[in-house]
């Protein structure tokens, strides 16, 4: 943890406070460039601290590093304010005052949305399973501030978990969600995706078994929603309840209890 390469008193507070949160090591920058900084260290990738609420996440090699970021998000929940369904909120079945869970984070793109949809009533869990990433968008969701009320109040909702879902569902058996979402294929959105490059170096390559969607859809108590690649082997041999496709993804819907039409896994 340091701060930028001119970095003031108050930045250095605030890296000091944070790197103490999160028990890690504060190292003065001491207007080394950051290549320099890595190198001195002995280290690969550095949390900076600088003058805006932003923390970010260099790893020498990368330009603009890896920040919070609400991406198409924010957009999408200022339509919701306007009155505007959104699809993937719609597929979910989400109502005001359920609890959802996002156990594959990320950015906290579908969390933000599902945030929106429950309203101050509701609930949100979010789990991230790479520390630095988990890190860079918890301090993130605290500190962002946009034109959007609703946008604003909704980050804020959202209890951002380190950790592995498989874990964590194990551990809160009782604290089933109605909504249980996850994209296991967020390594191969991140490669497509050119805005999300920075994401890469800090995921967690992810494996969805069969074992591992037993698991999820009997934690939620109405529905479990999976996003995965459209025509995928994966999509292949599961039944699920309904199919929403679009031209490269489909999200699989699965009730919590099976339908006499389908669902079996």
């Amino acid at each position: 943890m340091t701060t930028s390469a001119n970095g003031a008193l108050r930045q250095e507070g605030r890296a000091r406070h944070i790197a103490k949160q999160y028990h890690l090591r504060f190292v003065a920058r001491t207007k080394r460039p950051l290549a320099l900084f890595l190198k001195d260290e002995g280290v690969d990738t550095a949390i900076v601290i600088g003058d805006d609420p932003r923390v970010a996440l260099f790893d020498g090699v990368s330009p603009h590093g890896f920040f919070y970021h609400p991406g198409i998000s924010l957009p999408r929940v200022k339509a919701m304010e306007k009155g505007e369904m959104d699809r993937f909120v719609e597929l979910c079945g989400v109502r005001r005052g359920d609890h959802v869970w996002d156990g594959t984070a990320g950015l906290c793109s579908e969390a933000t949305l599902l945030a929106a949809a429950v309203g101050e009533e509701g609930q949100v869990t979010a789990t991230e399973a790479h520390f630095l990433t988990y890190l860079v968008v918890r301090e993130g969701l605290a500190a962002y501030h946009s034109s959007s009320p609703q946008f604003n109040s909704a980050i804020r909702r959202i209890a951002l978990r380190f950790g592995v879902w498989q874990e964590q569902v194990r551990m809160d058996a009782t604290k089933r969600p109605d909504i249980f979402y996850l994209d296991p294929m967020f390594e191969q959105t991140i490669n497509r995706s050119s805005g999300m490059q920075a994401l890469k170096p800090y995921t967690l390559p992810a494996c969805f078994s069969r074992a591992d969607l037993d698991l999820a859809r009997g934690f939620a108590r109405r529905r479990l929603i999976v996003k995965t690649r459209r025509h995928s082997a994966w999509l292949r041999a599961v039944q699920p309840d309904e199919l929403h496709e679009s031209a490269r993804i489909a999200y699989a819907v699965f009730y919590a209890a099976p339908s006499q039409e389908g669902g079996s896994i």
